[in-house]
């Protein structure tokens, strides 16, 4: 399970909910704010990844500092995409070789 600082809220904040299926099927909330507005928000891995990531290279035999690994990825030209929502990543773990 995701921690709370390693997950993100992306929303908007409106005057009232947003009901209906597709609100359900897109895993959007409604959230009562204090100023009776309403936050339809999404709740997204975030920093999750990053942060397994660092965890798992601290601990290899070779740990490198985050600024050479930031320097490092700014130079390639190779993209990799995959889902970052993917069930795959929820769990701690080795996450650099669960994207490989």
């Amino acid at each position: 399970m995701t921690s709370a600082a390693a997950t993100s809220l992306v929303g908007v904040e409106l005057g009232g909910p947003v009901l209906g299926k597709a609100s359900r099927a897109a895993d959007v909330t409604n959230e009562g704010r204090v100023d009776d507005r309403i936050g339809y928000l999404h709740n997204v891995i975030g920093l999750w990844l990053p942060q397994e990531c660092l965890r798992t290279w601290e601990r290899a035999p070779t740990a490198q500092r985050l600024p050479d690994l930031l320097i490092a990825a700014g130079e390639r030209r190779a993209c990799l995409q995959f889902d970052p929502d993917d069930l795959v990543f929820l769990p701690p773990g080795d996450i650099p070789a669960r994207i490989a």
